[in-house]
């Protein structure tokens, strides 16, 4: 089984807004990611909210959700990582590690990358567009004590290297596994691309 973690804490400083309530068209960019990992083939799925987590609740339905807030999200991205780790089931063989400010992943990439996790029975899982590794990233649970040693604003990517052993890539040929929404210039050429909601 894979429990899907979106991580949505961040405060978006470099943006001047709170990114996951951002907006195109209707389509509030935390809703969009989320829609997309529901409809994938995820066993249970957990939100990480920090800044502004009382707004998002009630702007975002996030019903059937497991909902966890992380009050230390300046500490960086790994803090955050943790937190949802900490509420996931022992029951589960794997996490699916995505961003809440990457609205172009698909449901269809999120199932690839499951079945790829399931059929090539790596530890890791990283899409790679262009050369270059991507998100989400699968993560078995037997490299647990591994996430839950990460310190500051690094995520499960970093391992990649010292378990390459352990490592499928997943080519997509779309780029959308390596646009997150960080800086107000990668807004303006996303909001065009997200669809109505």
């Amino acid at each position: 089984m894979i429990a899907g973690l979106i991580l949505a804490a961040s405060q978006g400083k470099r943006l001047g807004a709170v990114r996951p309530l951002m907006a195109a068209d209707h389509a509030v960019l935390l809703d969009k990611v989320v829609k997309q990992y529901r409809k994938a083939k995820l066993d249970e799925l957990i939100v990480v909210l920090g800044h502004e987590a009382r707004q998002i609740v009630q702007r975002i339905p996030l019903n059937g959700i497991k909902i966890i807030i992380n009050s230390e999200h300046r500490v960086g991205l790994s803090s955050s990582i943790q937190r949802g780790l900490a509420h996931v089931s022992s029951r589960f063989d794997a996490v699916m590690i995505g961003s809440g400010g990457m609205p172009l992943v698909t449901t269809s990439t999120i199932d690839t990358l499951i079945a790829e996790y399931k059929k090539s029975k790596k530890g890791i899982v990283v899409p790679v567009h262009d050369g270059k590794h991507g998100d989400p990233v699968i993560v078995g649970m037997k490299y647990l004590e591994t996430m839950l040693e990460l310190r500051g604003d690094v995520g499960p990517k970093t391992m990649i290297g010292t378990h390459a052993h352990d490592v499928r890539e997943v080519p997509v040929e779309s780029d959308e596994v390596l646009i997150e929404i960080d800086t107000r210039e990668t807004w303006e050429k996303v909001r065009d691309r997200l669809q109505v909601v």
